[in-house]
């Protein structure tokens, strides 16, 4: 079973995970620039799954929200997203992904952004699923042709409660 416990990026698990995101990112694209860090103290999500009787859990993905602009800024970006291969194709990150908007929109987050690699189509495809829409890039790989960056609008309510 997997459950999603909310941290902060200073969070020990949190940062194992990170460090694998980079290496798998650095792997992918045959480069020895891993790209900004994301700064401690940030809002996180850990994916953990049970393992065994004892209640032992395994971190098995993460994702990070980075404010972008000013302090009060109603803008902010996703980071981090990933999940290990040993948890892949349980909708591991559809859940990451839906728990951090569930925060970035408790904290005044209207609009999210995120970059992602073109060589990552499932992440891509998953973004564009969840509504995720191309943008102009960005910050720190803004010029990088290999990076495809992302926006989605936050409602004021999540969808579920605007139904109800």
């Amino acid at each position: 079973m997997i459950t999603l416990r909310t941290t902060t990026t200073d969070d020990p698990a949190f940062r194992e995970l990170e460090a694998e995101q980079v290496a798998d990112v650095m792997r992918r694209y045959s480069s020895d620039d891993p790209g900004p860090s994301v700064h401690g103290g940030l809002p996180a999500v850990v994916a953990e799954q049970s393992q065994g009787d004892a209640g032992v859990r395994i971190p098995v993905g993460c994702i990070a929200l980075s404010p972008l602009g000013e302090e009060h800024s109603t803008e902010a970006e996703i980071k981090r997203v990933y999940v290990r291969e040993s948890a892949r194709g349980q909708k591991v990150a559809r859940r990451l992904l839906a728990a951090m908007e569930e925060i970035a929109r408790a904290g005044g987050t209207r609009i999210l952004k995120l970059e992602v690699g073109r060589m990552q189509p499932e992440a891509v495809a998953l973004y564009t699923s969840e509504g995720w829409q191309r943008t102009d890039c960005y910050g720190y790989w803004k010029d990088e042709p290999l990076v495809i960056c992302m926006t989605k609008r936050l409602d004021a309510f999540p969808a579920a409660l605007a139904e109800a």
